[in-house]
């Protein structure tokens, strides 16, 4: 592979570049007084939907990171989640998005979830600023099935005419752009591909869930390759031998269709509407697929104007020229990813196109390509020859853990799932890959940094690449590198079973001290509070007066919030994010002993200037104070509290999260300011931290924003 190795590579790519100019970093990072971070990673793009009328705009729909619009041909990108509802996750977790024929500026998404409230497809008028719920109903954003097919499309009927299929009510037409809608019958199906016939739109085929039958909402979804000839009165199961993943009919020959499939040969054709498939007489094969993103696997098909694309994880393309049955394998590219931390430049990753689910030809230039990847989007302006990360203003990082530098206030130590460790040394301007390779894991769950000791931070996350805490890490030069302590005395932390570790805290002033929260039914060498005094070698339980024998602290990754905080003096403060418990532990007592608070715990935090003193955001109920190590409380706010924060360079500012935006105090939590309008990713799992003059908030699928304080 050509990866700018040579300086004919390196022409091509600078050539690239200038082609279709991006727009500034500030331009695409703004929104109001929020500034995008820029990380680069997190979860999956999965389409891009080019305007038929505007060649320069494109939507993007991605699974937990919202949508994003492109104004200069897919060289830079604009979020347009923030204008979606805010506190439900599920409207983040795009499945399909359509842009409208001939109004540059209507597109529609199909968001949902397992769990959302606020699921359905929404309709944009105005390029995103706003958006209408048109139909409600649930679009599995983020499941195992969502690079599959398009569960919204076109109908060749009119301009306006449309067919989304939500999980469990079966597809269903507008005929005005998603304003009205009527159902095409079939219900109890989970689509994951549909192909509307070009030339006789009565003609529907919809691939439902090819994996098998499966529960939603009570009912079973039917596992099929359904067909209707008659525009959806009547549908049969055409039932072959088995069933394609998904495909395109011919740009060409209507009659003809083009599927890719699970099992070899990969790519197979219909010329009987898709009773049955054949293989090509003449294909140069995807290698047998041997993994979820490995090298190979045939993942996505398009149809440009007179020929066919088929693209594999590994970034490997084949063409096939209408009329003709020979699959064409495209050489190598010269790729260009600039200073990307995952570029195929770096000693980081080694990711491009690993695990690729979208391709698409634009209907303005046959020559401009476009397909997303593993937290990437890739453009070719030269059908293929050459490809340019496109990911400028995109950021789909989810945040576990932002945690603030006591004696570096402008350095954020950041955990994040999927791609590790990161920090920024600019108060959240830019973050870099710091982890990586260097001793910890690819899901780092909770961050502490010693307050007394500059170098030593704290982190939890998983042993192997998995997405579970059940491993300290320990770094002694501020995050560069990272190291294993032995966890003696600690109970099985298995990966198969074994106990879970999402909290650790470390003593403000001790370098060796730390806490950790290990999950499991509280009892010696099981659940509750171990302490360690000599970094992490080995390991105390100290869940004397914990609920014995109960479940206390969680052991799901997917969920925030610190549920140990120590303060200078030694006083600890323990909250049960599942059951909503809150213990303290004063200076001097062996015992933990329950504080009773109206709501439930989501956060606990200390400050480090004042000895003894706690927050704890009880959610609904409010934000509250303690000054004596927990054993007396106050209410500082009466909003909703998720997320807290203490500064640990600037006595007496604290900061929290309610369901959609961020409060800031400098006295203590004696008044507030809301500093959260425009932040384009409002959810209460959101973290939060300070750095320097700035608050910086961690998302659960956009990175990290910040905002000036004054």
């Amino acid at each position: 592979m050509s990866i700018l190795d040579t300086t004919v590579g390196l022409r091509m790519a600078i050539a690239l570049c200038a082609a279709i100019p991006a727009a500034s970093r500030a331009d695409v990072a703004r929104y109001g007084a929020w500034c995008s971070s820029r990380i680069g990673g997190g979860g999956y793009l999965q389409h891009v939907s080019f305007s038929p009328c505007d060649p320069d705009r494109l939507y993007m729909a991605t699974d937990v990171g919202g949508c994003y619009r492109s104004d200069d041909g897919g060289a830079s990108w604009t979020m347009l989640h923030g204008a979606l509802p805010s506190g439900d996750e599920s409207s983040y977790q795009i499945r399909g998005v359509l842009a409208h024929p001939a109004k540059k500026d209507t597109f529609l998404v199909a968001a949902g979830s397992a769990w959302g409230s606020e699921a359905g497809v929404y309709r944009s008028d105005d390029a995103g600023k706003s958006f209408k719920l048109v139909l409600k109903g649930r679009f599995e954003g983020n499941d195992d099935t969502r690079g599959d097919g398009f569960v919204v499309v076109r109908h060749p009927d009119s301009a306006e005419a449309v067919i989304a299929s939500p999980a469990g009510a079966g597809p269903q037409r507008s005929d005005d752009f998603g304003l009205t809608w009527r159902s095409l019958g079939l219900e109890d199906v989970y689509a994951r591909d549909m192909v509307v016939d070009r030339a006789d739109g009565r003609n529907i085929w919809i691939i439902a869930d090819d994996r098998g039958d499966r529960m939603i909402s009570g009912r079973v979804q039917r596992k099929g390759f359904f067909f209707t000839s008659d525009g959806g009165a009547t549908w049969t199961d055409l039932k072959p031998a088995e069933m394609p993943r998904e495909m395109v009919q011919d740009p060409v020959d209507a009659g003809l269709l083009h599927g890719v499939f699970r099992s070899q040969p990969q790519l197979r054709r219909s010329r009987d509407r898709g009773r049955t498939w054949e293989p090509y007489s003449d294909i140069a094969e995807f290698p047998a697929p041997s993994g979820p993103r490995s090298d190979g696997t045939c993942a996505a098909i398009c149809a440009g104007p007179d020929f066919v694309l088929a693209a594999s994880h590994g970034g490997r393309i084949r063409r096939l020229e209408c009329g003709t049955d020979s699959w064409r394998r495209l050489p190598r590219a010269t790729i260009f990813e600039g200073d990307w931390y995952a570029a195929l430049t770096q000693p980081v990753e080694r990711h491009f196109g690993s695990a690729l689910g979208f391709i698409a030809v634009s209907p303005h230039n046959p020559r401009h390509w476009v397909f997303t990847d593993w937290y990437a989007c890739y453009r070719s302006p030269d059908a293929g020859s050459s490809w340019r990360l496109s990911i400028e203003g995109v950021e789909m990082a989810v945040v576990h853990v932002l945690a603030q530098d006591a004696s570096r206030p402008n350095r954020i130590h950041a955990g994040m799932a999927d791609i590790g460790y990161f920090r920024s040394d600019d108060a959240g301007g830019r973050f870099g890959c710091w982890g990586r390779h260097t001793g910890i894991s690819n899901n780092v769950k909770s961050i502490s940094p010693c307050a007394g000791s500059p170098d030593r931070v704290w982190a939890t996350g998983p042993q192997t690449w998995l997405w579970h805490a059940n491993q300290t890490f320990v770094s002694d030069d501020g995050g560069s590198t990272w190291r294993r302590p032995a966890q003696k005395g600690l109970p099985d932390m298995s990966d198969s079973g074994g106990a879970r570790c999402n909290t650790v805290a470390a003593h403000p002033a001790n370098p060796g001290e730390a806490y950790l929260a290990v999950s499991g039914k509280v009892g010696p060498k099981a659940g509750g509070v171990y302490r360690t005094e000599d970094s992490g070698a080995n390991w105390t339980w100290i869940g004397e007066g914990l609920p014995e024998g109960e479940g206390f602290f969680r052991s799901d990754i997917w969920t925030t919030g610190a549920e140990i905080a120590v303060s200078p003096d030694g006083s600890l403060l323990a909250a049960s994010h599942d059951g909503g418990r809150l213990f303290a532990r004063p200076v001097g007592s062996s015992s933990w002993a329950e504080v009773n608070l109206p709501g439930r715990s989501w956060e606990v935090a200390s400050d480090r200037f004042v000895p003894g003193r706690f927050y704890v955001s009880r959610r609904d109920a409010g934000l509250y104070v303690s000054d004596d190590a927990g054993l007396n409380w106050k209410k500082v706010s009466e909003k909703a509290a998720f997320a807290v924060a203490v500064d640990a360079a600037v006595r007496g500012r604290i900061a929290f999260h309610g369901y959609d935006s961020v409060f800031v105090s400098g006295d203590d939590g004696k008044s507030w300011r809301d500093i959260g309008a425009g932040l384009p990713y409002r959810h209460h799992r959101n973290t939060l931290c300070f750095a320097g003059d700035r608050i910086a908030v961690g998302t659960g699928g956009s990175g990290v924003f910040t905002s000036k304080i004054n």
